[in-house]
Order: structure tokens, then C-alpha cells, then sequence
């Protein structure tokens, strides 16, 4: 299983990925595209290529990327820069994605002025109006690829086991006043169901978020194709994808396809496939 850990600097990105460490996941870190991809002449592999072969060799394995490729669609817009990957690049990425059972999480501080005062104490390297523009981008990308968006202090509360590391970044904020509402299934039904091994609050959770990707990976999850599945195949899992957020301490962003969404997401992919001769 994979998470792809995004956000702005100090929102609590390594406190996450160190969380994970501590379940047996290894941490990769990725930072901006080297610049000899923007030296003119430049003839070697793409990033796009050497971003594949990487992620081959993390590919079945139990991984954090603390950043990731999804920074090509924000920084590049925040410093003016040329990105070296385009949309349809970021869908061959997405292929290794779903493969691996990728859980999508955006790392926020919902208190902008303390979050800028971190930025500005440590130095990061951008201004009040580049550290603006890369909110808005972060909002945006977690609305379009289905990122779950959470807090430090949020994560940190849903997990109790969890404990920030040596230096952590200092999160001053308070969770949303309209937090998801918990899932109907009550906890105890859940530890009372018939055969269920007795495992821990921690051990469960992850077992019924690794049951959940299990689905959420299938290409369809009804086989049929027609309009009735079609709303179902949604409704599920948008359905899931909330399970999912609720499991793991997270605020989902709301979201909804219309028949015509899917049907257009369906050409999009067909188109994709058949471009790059995927069967």
C-alpha cells in the first residue's frame, strides 16, 4: 500500500510519514525536478522516465512519499517555472497508483497566519503571495484527484498511537466546526461481528482500510454497464472513499459525478489507453 503525503511546508507532512515509519512503511521523500530536465539540449531521460523506474522499484511495496509527483501541478505555477509533467503523464503515474492501493492525503493548517509565521520563522523560500496561490493550487489538486484533507492536530487525535517526532512543526489551529459526522456502523458492532479475530482498535482499523482498497482498486466494482450499476459503481465508492476518510482520521472534500462526469472521465481513459497502446 501507498500513501502520497502533499502540502505546503510545516503543516506536519514528516510527523505523518514518521507515524507510518513506525508501521513497518518506508519513507521517500521526493523534492523538486532536478534542473538538467530544463537545460537546453538535454537529451537524457525525462523526468517523467526516471519517475517510472523509480516507482517500479517501490511497486507492491509499503511506501510513504513524503511529496510527491503532484507537486508538478503546483510549484511550477507558483515560481513561474516550466513543469516536467503534463495531465496526461500524471495518468501514467496513477496507473503504479491504483496498483498500489494509493491513499491520497493533503496535509493542511486551517489557521493562515500562524501557518505563514512558521513559514516566515523558518525560512521557507517564498513570499505571502506564492504561499497564497499555493493554498488555492493544494485546494484545487485535492478536489480534482480525490485527496483527503486533514490537519496535524486531527490526524494526531484519530490515531492514538501516534507521536510527533523529535522536532516537530508547531501546529497552532483547532479542527473544522463541521467535521464529517462518524459512520453509521456503531464500533461495538463491529468487534462483536461473528468470526472476527480479537485484534487491536489500531490493527482493525488498518485491516478494514486494506479491505476497503481491495475494492477500491478493482477497475469496476459491478461488471455490468449500464445506467442503474453505472450510479451504483459511483454512489459505492464515493461511499467507500468516506469509509476510508473515517478510518484513517480524515476530512474528505465533497465531491459528486453527474452520469455525464463519468461518461466523459470513461472516453478520457479510453482515449489515454488506446494513445499509449495500454490493452
Amino acid at each position: 500500500m501507498w500513501y502520497v503525503l502533499e502540502g505546503l511546508d510545516r503543516t506536519g507532512k514528516s510527523s505523518v510519514s514518521e507515524y507510518y515509519a513506525t508501521k513497518g512503511f518506508e519513507i521517500v521523500h521526493l523534492s523538486a525536478p532536478n534542473k538538467k530536465y530544463s537545460v537546453s539540449g538535454y537529451v537524457g531521460p525525462s523526468y517523467l522516465d526516471e519517475m517510472v523506474d523509480l516507482l517500479m522499484s517501490k511497486d507492491g511495496q509499503d511506501v510513504v512519499w513524503d511529496r510527491s509527483w503532484y507537486g508538478e501541478m503546483i510549484w511550477p505555477h507558483v515560481y513561474g517555472r516550466e513543469p516536467q509533467l503534463s495531465e496526461d503523464d500524471l495518468e501514467v503515474i496513477r496507473e503504479f497508483e491504483e496498483r498500489n492501493q494509493t491513499a491520497h492525503i493533503l496535509m493542511i493548517d486551517p489557521n493562515v497566519e500562524a501557518h505563514w509565521k512558521r513559514c516566515v520563522d523558518n525560512k521557507e523560500p517564498m513570499n505571502r503571495v506564492q504561499f497564497e496561490k499555493a493554498r488555492q493550487l493544494y485546494s484545487k489538486m485535492a478536489h480534482t484527484y480525490n485527496f483527503a484533507v486533514t490537519s496535524l492536530p486531527q490526524f494526531l487525535e484519530h490515531t492514538p498511537d501516534a507521536t510527533t517526532t523529535k522536532n516537530p512543526p508547531v501546529v497552532t489551529t483547532t479542527p473544522p466546526s463541521n467535521p464529517n459526522p462518524p459512520s453509521s456502523v456503531s464500533v461495538k458492532a463491529v468487534v462483536d461481528s461473528p468470526g472476527k479475530p480479537k485484534i487491536t482498535p489500531e490493527q482493525e482499523k488498518l485491516e478494514r482500510a486494506n479491505a476497503i482498497n481491495s475494492i477500491l482498486k478493482l477497475k469496476r466494482i459491478f461488471k455490468q454497464e449500464m445506467w442503474p450499476y453505472n450510479e451504483l459503481e459511483t454512489g459505492v465508492r464515493h461511499y467507500l472513499n468516506d469509509q476510508l476518510g473515517d478510518l484513517l482520521g480524515l476530512q474528505k472534500q465533497a465531491q459528486s459525478l453527474t452520469k455525464e462526469d463519468i461518461q466523459i472521465v470513461k472516453e478520457f481513459v479510453k482515449r489515454l489507453k488506446d494513445k499509449q497502446g495500454v490493452k
